[in-house]
């Protein structure tokens, strides 16, 4: 399986005022067209997914309605903040798929991706709006191979 992981675009400061429900904060206009362009990035690329996996939060389902217009996505609670790699895996692991796209938050997508090919130790971080590719032998811890992660400011070369 190709694990694609995605964090959710810039969606401004936490801001308890105007959100009480951070689960509700949404993209920013900025994060919004970084989004866009990213999915229209990813089809210039060739890229492709059979499964559109999305937090239930709000910036996520944004930053995939973004960037897969026209697509089912489909929420789950293993990408939601606070949520486990292995929970993750387990998920993958009832897929019927070949390519799967997540989409969440930090620290998840670093741990994810560490998971994935170091289980033993190692720290990345996600930038918002970066994406990652790992070949998964198995929908498993340290099964992975990371074959590129791409850096969010890669899509506003694409117009």
């Amino acid at each position: 399986m190709e694990l694609y992981i995605l964090r959710h675009g810039d969606a401004g400061e936490r801001d308890p005022a105007r959100w009480p429900d951070d689960s509700q904060r949404p993209l920013t206009k900025d994060g919004r067209v970084r989004m866009e362009r990213a999915g229209r990035a990813f089809k210039h690329l060739g890229l492709r997914f059979d499964v559109v996996l999305s937090s239930p939060f709000v910036r996520a389902l944004e930053t995939a309605q973004a960037a897969f217009p026209r697509t089912t996505i489909l929420r789950t609670a293993s990408l939601a903040p606070g949520a486990e790699p292995a929970h993750v895996f387990a998920e993958l692991a009832t897929l019927d798929a070949d390519a799967v796209i997540a989409v969440s938050h930090e620290p998840l997508c670093g741990e994810l991706l560490a998971s994935a090919i170091a289980p033993s130790g190692c720290k990345l971080r996600f930038g918002k709006g970066a994406l990652c590719r790992i070949d998964l032998a198995r929908a498993e811890a340290g099964a992975g191979t990371l074959r590129w992660l791409i850096p969010a400011r890669m899509w506003d070369a694409v117009k």
